[in-house]
């Protein structure tokens, strides 16, 4: 193949017959990769319909493609892609291929990236390239592995280089090692802000419930229970959590769609990741407004009294 999944790809433009350019004249342009006849069988996916690539196709009169289900959508809306004809170019010249399958989306470019972009595979023997990425499915130990195909690739050539051999998990890690980092980062920055955020509310209420010391007394000395005063203590943390929370939730949102390219797996407004920030900021709300209400609770309704 010429690239590997979440490796990038070539850019091919194209023209699907019995359909326009596009406007102003501009072929449309998509990503394009290079792959042997057992490349899907090698990555676990099954075709969506059609078929897979033969050794006979790419040969001079049957040159064929692939498409992913995104291109089929895309460019052929409610029409069967099966048999359509897209002119592509090889060397300064052009040619026309059928369209003989359509593969599900295979993630071609970093975690990072938005959707699936649209796809062509295209057999070696029909668009040869210089670099091949070389990917097998084997229960064996990778550098066993990585030691039968140096010698494949030796009797083959023995001026071929082999190099940069590594497991799908390792290249998936240094592809997207800026995103393992950011996350990190981000994750200890929500980590300290969380103690913060903690820190902060406790001082809030501790502080409001000093300077209620002689209304809670009186409250107190009324009748009112415990419990009345517990509550009392938390129902106004909750309240101004209401308020942050609010605010919080908009600021969260327009900043989400700035890192739009570090979030990775979930959309910039994910309805599951805000919920579950809520409730995490009420819990240690709550947690931390819990001391000071039960101080105030076991309060002395005389020494709140005869305090200022």
């Amino acid at each position: 193949m010429s690239h590997f999944p979440t490796g990038w790809s070539m850019r091919k433009t194209f023209v699907l017959e019995g359909h326009a350019t596009s406007e102003r004249g501009r072929l449309p342009s998509v990503s394009a990769l290079v792959i042997d006849p057992r490349y899907f069988e090698t990555m676990g996916v099954r075709l969506v319909r059609g078929r897979n690539f033969t050794e006979a196709d790419g040969r001079n009169g049957a040159e064929a493609v692939i498409v992913n289900d995104r291109f089929a959508a895309r460019y052929c809306p409610g029409e069967e892609p099966i048999g359509k004809r897209i002119r592509l170019e090889r060397q300064q010249e052009t040619y026309w291929a059928t369209v003989i399958g359509v593969c599900p989306p295979i993630k071609q470019f970093i975690l990072g990236s938005a959707d699936t972009d649209s796809i062509l595979y295209l057999p070696f023997r029909q668009e040869p390239v210089r670099v091949l990425v070389i990917g097998a499915r084997s229960r064996t130990s990778p550098e066993l592995l990585a030691k039968t195909l140096r010698a494949q690739i030796r009797e083959i050539d023995a001026d071929l280089p082999g190099f940069d051999v590594s497991t799908l998990r390792e290249f998936l890690k240094s592809t997207n090692w800026p995103f393992q980092i950011f996350g990190t980062l981000f994750g200890i920055f929500a980590f300290i802000a969380l103690g913060l955020s903690s820190m902060g509310v406790y001082g809030l209420i501790a502080y409001s419930v000093s300077r209620r010391t002689r209304e809670i007394g009186v409250r107190i000395a009324l009748g009112a229970m415990k419990w009345d005063v517990f509550r009392l203590v938390v129902k106004g943390a909750v309240r101004h959590l209401a308020i942050g929370l609010a605010l919080g939730l908009i600021g969260a949102a327009a900043v989400s769609r700035l890192l739009r390219a570090f979030l990775v797996g979930t959309t910039p407004i994910d309805p599951h990741t805000f919920i579950s920030i809520a409730v995490l900021l009420i819990v240690v709300t709550i947690a931390a407004s819990a001391i000071p209400a039960w101080r105030a609770m076991l309060l002395n309704p005389l020494e709140a009294l005869r305090a200022e």
